[in-house]
C-alpha cells in the first residue's frame, strides 16, 4: 500500500486523473472541510462521479478538513501550525483514516490524500501525513 497526496490548484480534472492513474491510486480521500470548490470538477458530486468513472473510490473525511475558523489566520504557516494543534487535540478523522488506510494495506490498494493547495508544504493534508507516518507501513508520497 501506498499513500500518496496530491492538491488540484492549477490543475484541469484530466490532468489531476491522470496523475492518480498514473501512480495507481484506487482511492481518493478528501480531507477538505466542505467538498465544494470555485472549479467545479473538483465539487464533491462532479468529483466523485469524474473518479468513479475511471475505476477510483472517492472519499470524504470531513472530520480531517481545515475549520473554518482557523483558516481565518494571516499567514499559511500560522495557518498550518493551527491546524498541526487542532489535529494533535482532535483524533476524530485520524482514527477513521487509519482504519481506511489498514484496509487498504490489506486489500493491497493505493491511496491518495487530496485538498486545493498544490505544493504540499503549504497544505494540511502534509500534517495529516506526518501525523500518521509512524502509524503505517506504506511510503507517503506527495505527487
Amino acid at each position: 500500500m501506498m499513500l500518496f497526496t496530491l492538491g488540484y490548484e492549477k490543475r484541469n480534472i484530466s490532468d489531476f486523473i491522470e496523475i492518480l492513474r498514473r501512480a495507481r491510486v484506487d482511492t481518493l480521500v478528501d480531507v477538505r472541510e466542505t467538498a465544494w470548490s470555485h472549479k467545479r470538477d473538483f465539487c464533491k458530486t462532479k468529483f466523485s462521479t469524474a473518479l468513479k468513472d475511471v475505476g477510483i473510490e472517492y472519499i470524504h473525511l470531513k472530520q480531517l478538513g481545515n475549520p473554518k475558523q482557523l483558516r481565518k489566520s494571516t499567514s499559511k504557516d500560522g495557518i498550518l501550525n493551527k491546524y498541526k494543534s487542532y489535529l494533535e487535540e482532535t483524533e476524530s478523522g485520524i482514527f477513521e483514516l487509519l482504519v481506511l488506510l489498514d484496509n487498504a494495506r490489506v486489500e493491497n490498494k493505493n491511496v491518495c490524500l487530496t485538498c486545493f493547495e498544490k505544493l504540499h508544504v503549504e497544505c494540511h493534508r502534509s500534517i495529516i501525513a506526518d501525523h500518521i507516518k509512524g502509524s503505517i507501513s506504506g511510503k507517503i508520497t506527495h505527487l
